[in-house]
């Protein structure tokens, strides 16, 4: 199985002249973003769509649904489509309902998702992220047992700030990793969704735990004959990234964090692999 690694354009402040070089020197496969209106500067979808294909890159598209019920939420879903398909992506990760929704309306607005994907033909993943409905294990178990062709984007820097502890739930991660479509290799602790560092000794726990749980999904993607596993190193920019009070002076320098966190993934993988 080949590991892909994905740069998140999330907080990167240069032209995609400037950066997207960067990012293919320092040995990135792909592009992750949301569509080009969301993007800083101006960024066109053919400025994007450019970019990408002359430094032949895969992009992985980021969706965000909204509304204030099923139905809203599914229109802008379609909505989301319209931007990112023209961009070509090869898998598209989503951002969907809202935490206060009701079982059952996340069950149906799930339903009606997957029925989309299915027209589509390009894998789609629902991120487990603050505010959305898959902020936590238990409530994420429950939609998957209900719906069971939904696939994630496992990002469990999340559901350990969320539980306030790295959850002990093995049951629960075995789920996740048997759905899970994308991984976004962030470090979360008891009281954030981002840690200062990835190698500081002092969140070495927390890294284990992470680790622990990727490499689970690798296991299950090599079980299932999987080609490839696709990751992003998605450490974001202030307020992610921690500040020095007053000055709000960045505590570290967010591609830095980026690149040597990648640099840690592929570590991993390829440990894990000679093991596997």
């Amino acid at each position: 199985m080949e590991l892909q690694i994905f740069r998140h354009l999330w907080g990167v402040p240069d032209p995609l002249d400037v950066c997207i070089p960067r990012f293919v020197k320092a040995g990135y496969d792909g592009i992750e973003c949301a569509s080009a209106e969301k993007l800083p500067q101006g960024v066109t979808t053919d400025d994007l769509r450019g970019a990408i294909e002359t430094h032949n890159l895969a992009y992985l598209a980021q969706t965000f649904t909204t509304g204030d019920s099923v139905a809203e939420h599914v229109a802008s879903f379609r909505a989301e489509l319209d931007r990112v398909l023209p961009l070509n992506p090869v898998r598209i990760g989503c951002h969907s309902g809202w935490d206060r929704f009701p079982l059952k309306d996340a069950i149906d607005l799930y339903r009606e998702l997957v029925r989309i994907e299915a027209d589509l033909g390009i894998p789609v993943g629902h991120e487990t992220h603050r505010s959305r409905i898959f902020y936590n294990p238990w409530t994420t178990r429950d939609v998957l047992m209900e719906v069971p062709e939904v696939k994630l984007v496992c990002d469990f820097s999340h559901w350990v700030c969320v539980c306030e502890r790295i959850p002990e739930e093995p049951e629960v991660f075995a789920l996740a990793a048997d759905r899970c479509m994308h991984l976004h290799a962030r470090i979360g602790y008891a009281e954030g969704p981002q840690v200062t560092d990835p190698d500081a000794p002092e969140f070495a726990a927390e890294r284990a735990a992470h680790e622990a749980w990727w490499q689970q999904i690798w296991a299950v993607q090599q079980e299932r004959g999987e080609s490839v596993t696709t990751v992003t190193p998605e450490f974001g920019p202030p307020p992610y990234l921690h500040t020095l009070p007053h000055t709000q002076e960045p505590v570290a320098d967010l591609e830095d964090v980026c690149d040597r966190q990648a640099g840690n993934v592929r570590r991993l993988f390829a440990a894990w692999s000679s093991r596997a």
